[in-house]
């Protein structure tokens, strides 16, 4: 996400992407032939999945919270600027 927009803020990513996650996440509720047919190939079953599950989401939340943590952990250090105190 930050590839796509890297002026946002980390939360601003992380809502993004986990919006993201949870978008493909409940697409996996549709059912329709055609996207079946899709997620029936290898590589959209990497991207689509293959099957719903509630602990998913849950699992994309702890995830992009995790990251934003570890995000702004090492860019903390940068922001503070040269001359700043630690």
């Amino acid at each position: 996400m930050a590839l796509v927009w890297p002026e946002a803020a980390i939360w601003q990513l992380g809502l993004l992407a986990v919006s993201f996650c949870y978008a493909v996440e409940l697409s996996q509720l549709i059912e329709v032939p055609w996207l079946d047919q899709i997620r029936g190939t290898l590589p959209g079953r990497l991207i689509l999945g293959s099957g719903f599950l509630w602990s998913d989401l849950a699992c994309y939340a702890v995830g992009v919270i995790l990251a934003a943590v570890i995000d702004s952990a090492w860019l903390l250090p940068s922001k503070r600027g040269a001359g700043a105190k630690p």
